[in-house]
């Protein structure tokens, strides 16, 4: 009998996935975005941010859409007009521990002598209910330091 009621409850475990890892493979959409730390949430209804992340044999693949543009991989630029083409520097999608990360650069489509350097950080909560991080982009005009700031983001799991 004890036997029986141990053999329920593994089945009862594995069916519901209690127990297992959160992972970062699935559909995230774009619930909270801050300038900095700030409280007030900056998000805007016009263009919904969905990330989606699957973690196949070839590799990761990690695509970004927003609106109704078309999904890019990720990272991308995506302005009023659709994605922007970038040059990437790194990106490492790290599923042991629960992290997606992307430097890259873009150059100012309306000045040629103004780029953008951008870093994105994203972790999995414990819970594995939401991506938190940042992004960080930095102004350069003709090679010099113009300022920076940061938004700090919440992703959390799309609806099935």
């Amino acid at each position: 009998m004890r036997g029986t009621i141990v053999s329920l409850i593994l089945i009862l475990l594995l069916c519901t996935g209690a127990g297992l890892p959160a992972s970062l493979e699935g559909d995230w959409v774009l619930v909270e975005q801050h300038y900095g730390k700030g409280a007030r949430n900056i998000l805007g209804d016009e263009l919904p941010v969905r990330l989606s992340i699957h973690l196949g044999a070839g590799g990761p693949a990690v695509m970004i859409r927003a609106g109704d543009h078309p999904a890019a991989s990720w990272p991308v630029w995506i302005g009023p007009d659709g994605p922007a083409a970038v040059t990437l520097q790194e990106r490492t999608v790290d599923p042991a521990a629960g992290t997606v990360e992307a430097r890259f650069t873009l150059a100012s489509p309306s000045d040629p002598g103004f780029e953008f350097d951008v870093a994105e950080e994203y972790r999995l909560t414990p819970e594995g209910d939401a991506l938190i991080g940042t992004m960080t982009v930095s102004f350069r005009r003709d090679g010099e330091p113009r300022g920076s700031f940061v938004l700090t983001s919440r992703f959390e799991r799309a609806p099935r």
